[in-house]
């Protein structure tokens, strides 16, 4: 493959910049009103985290007792990486025990915690039978190894 000049590369490069920064994928969002489930601190320590079901990353006022909660909130304002929302109503989000040690952890639903327990110990039982054959397999490699010397 040839080699493309470096004047042209950074030419290139520059255009495509220019593309992505003028693309604001939320702008069509706005005004728009979501649930979302506040699941962690944002890293400017003044806001909350929270998705809604696009998993969108949405910005919300960094309030005591919001860690946690599932919020209807009305989007103010877009920006290329986030959605920044005004609360509507609060509503305490199902199945999270207060007494989590680890405020950005969030519980399963009952259904959900079955699911896993049961990939669980079919993961077990699959486990077990993968031993057996690598078991059974390694002693007929000596029985094969023995009889062949």
């Amino acid at each position: 493959m040839k080699k493309i000049p470096a004047d042209k590369v950074k030419l290139r490069t520059k255009k495509a910049s220019e593309i992505f920064q003028k693309q604001f994928p939320y702008t069509h969002k706005l005004g728009e009103t979501q649930r979302i489930l506040v699941t962690e601190v944002a890293t400017d320590n003044k806001h909350y985290v929270g998705h809604n079901k696009f998993y969108d990353q949405v910005l919300v006022p960094k309030i005591e007792g919001y860690m946690g909660q599932s919020l209807t909130v009305k989007i103010t304002e877009t920006g290329k990486h986030y959605l920044r929302g005004e609360i509507v109503e609060e509503g305490e989000a199902q199945n999270i025990p207060s007494s989590y040690s680890n405020p950005n952890q969030v519980a399963f639903s009952d259904n959900a915690t079955n699911m896993v327990q049961n990939i669980k110990s079919k993961t077990k039982v699959w486990n077990f039978l993968l031993v057996l054959v690598v078991g059974v397999m390694f002693q007929m490699l000596y029985i094969l190894y023995r009889n062949h010397r």
